[in-house]
């Protein structure tokens, strides 16, 4: 039986995206309510960088 995929309710922020040449925030990482993650890009997408996971996780209500 085929796996039935969450609906996406709410996201919250998990950790940031650092430059670890300059120390700079370069985007955000969002974790779904269903599990699933995205990075966010603040400007142009770089090939090497670290995270910092965030402390308090920021929930976002999804418009339907």
């Amino acid at each position: 039986m085929a796996r039935v995929k969450e609906k996406k309710l709410f996201v919250d922020a998990v950790a940031e995206i650092i430059d670890p040449v300059s120390g700079q925030v370069v985007g955000l990482v969002y974790r779904w309510n269903n599990g699933e993650t995205r990075k966010r890009w603040t400007g142009r997408k770089i090939r090497n960088y670290r995270l910092r996971p965030l402390e308090d996780n920021t929930k976002a209500e999804v418009e339907q």
